[in-house]
């Protein structure tokens, strides 16, 4: 560790599913995690019948909670530049759910439902009220993010093993405090530009702004959303390609 970050205190760590320790030279994110019993069982592609070199190295019993696990650790640990000339490398460690009962607050991973889209959400009690904290930004509507209310991880099975580990590792970012840099509807169809490479937008790869971002969020509670611009005719134009995407299928 060459920079100065800050403190990351928690008064009752138990209620924390998520927790940043200083250990000698790193930062240690540690993960309470529990998975779905659908997440526990063999691991299998979207499209069984599909080869996947990836899947084929495995050998054993590989779950989808292995898979989810890989993703995140391969894709955010790692030694990263921050804005001061520091460098801070980070390790995630996932501490998965025994079924001992326990204080303890856990993140639950699901299947999204009827496998259709991947998303963090947090519960129905936490919705909207969020989008006044959040200066109404619209992604805060349904995903009221907080460091102890992280929400629940719902993924969707993949075309491959690959896929859906960096798709993990996306949902993850979220669960760590970041917003989507790519063009959805509650960002206005706003592509973030010279975020194409980055794990929020492409899942692609997590790069030194994201972890920058990443620490402000847990130090001071709040979730971090990359910039956004509200345009009729750019909402129009995304809105009429979708149509005509739908219709040519």
């Amino acid at each position: 560790m060459d920079c100065k970050l800050p403190e990351f205190k928690y008064k009752k760590p138990y209620k924390y599913p998520v927790r940043l320790v200083f250990e000698e030279d790193k930062l240690v994110v540690y993960v309470f995690a529990k998975f779905s019993k659908g997440f526990l069982k063999q691991y299998a592609n979207l499209k069984e019948s599909s080869k996947d070199s990836m899947l084929e190295c495995r050998t054993g019993f590989f779950s989808f909670a292995d898979a989810v696990c890989e993703g995140i650790i391969r894709n955010w640990n790692g030694r990263y530049e921050l804005p001061d000339g520091g460098k801070v490398s980070i390790e995630v460690k996932i501490i998965r759910y025994n079924g001992v009962k326990t204080k303890q607050r856990y993140i639950t991973f699901k299947q999204s439902r009827y496998n259709m889209f991947s998303h963090v959400t947090s519960p129905v009690y936490r919705w909207v009220w969020g989008l006044i904290p959040n200066k109404f930004h619209l992604e805060s509507a349904g995903f009221n993010w907080s460091p102890r209310n992280p929400g629940t991880v719902y993924l969707c099975k993949c075309r491959s093993l690959y896929f859906f580990e960096q798709t993990a590792a996306h949902e993850f970012g979220h669960v760590l405090g970041l917003g989507d840099t790519y063009g959805a509807w509650y960002r206005f169809f706003y592509d973030m530009p010279g975020t194409e490479n980055y794990m929020m937008y492409h899942n692609y790869r997590v790069s030194n702004e994201e972890i920058t971002m990443m620490l402000r969020a847990q130090a001071e509670g709040k979730m971090q959303y990359f910039p956004y611009k509200f345009s009729f005719k750019h909402i129009r134009d995304e809105l009429k390609h979708i149509i005509k995407k739908k219709k040519a299928k």
